[in-house]
């Protein structure tokens, strides 16, 4: 007598996965098993906003190429701290004067002229800061001025002529804004208070209904972080929420009313007014204010962002720009992580298009816009390395000279086939320019060079798998990288 014994034997069957796009971005709020190949774990240095891997900018020094200079100039020794651009007009010679100015590791302003030929920074006498100043520029008197002012020190003005001076009676300014020809100001001293000085005269602070005073907020919101004119009210920054306050010529009418209270920590130095619409980031995410309402933007990235007190912004060209410190948890070290770093990044966010890129390895300090002629320049200076100069972010791929490195790597997933085994057969790409293939298999790493070509090139592979990732590595210019595929054989 004879039985039928049926022989199981495992089901094969191929499969083409096709990277749709790179215009997903990178996408860290969601388990990187049910993410679509579209998303990246992490990528930076690539333009991806129009869903293939391109170049995006570059760095290198602010030389005498950028401001029509006969030569380079010659920085200030010690570290730049911040800098600032006076708006100056010389009503004798009927011209601009602009002036930059540096705030150095060794408490004192510098400045040189901005339309001339000199290359050698001056100190402004009488200019000590023993903490990081805010700048204003304003027309006093019929006579353009800069105003100084920090946490611990006295109000500085200058003319650019005259000795500056210092206003004793004015309160240690940590913000201020113009506002219907009143200065309104926070203050380390009264964290609850905002002053505002009297009517076009913002170095008089006399508390009277007729010229200076302040306004008292004791609620849960906090301490006051930043003041800024927007949308014709003034609208305060605090601790754990935004205030308005609608500031007219006479204080007795000022109002004030409480828009939004924050779940996480506002950080003042990434408040900032971006066209119709000022963006901020707060311990609990980044937002977008449009003078009523807030609401999240980029929430597929912000959980890499760490150590908010160090984050500063800057709005170039229709674009947010945020340095912060980010976790890219990959072990890689780029550029500036080689050594002590405070930031390592620099979110570029396009408020129009929605769309975002993230550069690495780049330690900024402060942003300044430049103004030059009909010309702006996206300026900045550095903590660590590069500190002594200022620098530049321009329309190129280099770091300094050198290559960006640039990457995108996919989540580390089993493709959304848990129990199956995987075997990747071959890879089809299209690269313009040499690019490294690195693809994490169970946890081995296997790099394969691919030659750039303007055709679809396959890529032979026999990697079984569970669980895998793939990353696209460039270190050269003018990278292209479109149009990847994955084919598989997928056994259960």
């Amino acid at each position: 007598m004879f039985y039928r014994h049926s022989l199981k034997t495992p089901k094969t069957h191929n499969s083409i996965i096709e990277f749709a796009s790179f215009e997903g971005g990178m996408c860290r709020h969601i388990d990187p098993n049910i993410m679509p190949l579209r998303y990246a774990y992490n990528t930076y240095n690539f333009d991806i906003s129009d869903g293939a891997l391109k170049d995006g900018l570059g760095i290198e020094k602010l030389c005498s190429k950028h401001l029509e200079k006969p030569q380079d100039l010659t920085f200030p020794q010690g570290q730049i701290k911040s800098a600032w651009q006076f708006y100056l007009y010389d009503f004798s010679l009927l011209r601009r004067d602009d002036k930059l100015v540096l705030y150095i590791s060794d408490g004192f302003l510098y400045y040189i002229n901005l339309f001339d030929e000199s290359c050698d920074f001056k100190k402004i006498p009488n200019s000590y800061f023993s903490s990081p100043p805010n700048f204003l520029n304003y027309r006093l008197n019929s006579q353009d001025v800069m105003i100084v002012t920090s946490p611990t020190d006295e109000m500085l003005v200058y003319n650019g002529v005259d000795e500056a001076y210092r206003v004793a009676q004015a309160p240690k300014i940590s913000s201020m804004t113009v506002h219907y020809e009143r200065l309104f100001a926070t203050s380390t001293g009264e964290s609850n208070q905002i002053w505002f000085s009297k009517e076009l005269d913002p170095i008089n602070w006399d508390i009277n209904l007729e010229s200076a005073g302040f306004i008292e907020m004791n609620d849960e919101r906090g301490a006051l972080l930043k003041v800024m004119s927007f949308l014709d009210y003034v609208y305060v920054f605090r601790e754990f929420g935004i205030t308005r306050i609608s500031a007219y010529a006479d204080q007795t009418q000022f109002f004030v009313s409480h828009l939004f209270t924050s779940s996480g920590r506002i950080c003042p130095d990434t408040v900032t007014l971006c066209g119709d619409h000022v963006i901020f980031l707060t311990s609990s995410g980044l937002y977008a204010f449009d003078g009523l309402q807030t609401y999240k933007i980029l929430e597929q990235i912000f959980d890499g962002i760490k150590d908010i007190d160090n984050a500063r912004s800057v709005y170039y060209n229709g674009k947010y720009y945020l340095a912060c410190n980010y976790d890219f948890s990959d072990g890689q070290k780029i550029h500036c992580e080689n050594t002590d770093y405070v930031c390592n990044a620099v979110i570029e966010y396009d408020t129009i298009r929605k769309t975002y890129i993230i550069y690495r390895g780049i330690d900024i300090a402060s942003f300044l816009v430049l103004k030059i002629g009909s010309k702006e320049l996206l300026t900045f200076s550095c903590f660590k390395e590069h500190s002594g100069s200022l620098s530049i972010l321009y329309q190129g791929s280099q770091y300094y000279g050198a290559e960006f490195i640039k990457a995108w790597q996919s989540p580390y997933t089993d493709l959304g086939r848990g129990d199956y085994i995987k075997t990747l057969k071959a890879i089809y790409l299209v690269s313009h320019t040499p690019c490294k293939l690195i693809i994490n298999a169970d946890g081995k790493e296997y790099i394969i060079d691919v030659e750039g070509s303007r055709l679809v090139k396959r890529i032979p592979l026999k990697l079984k798998f569970r669980l895998m990732s793939i990353c696209f590595l460039v270190t050269c210019s003018n990278s292209y990288i479109t149009r990847p595929m994955l084919e598989l054989s997928i056994t259960k």
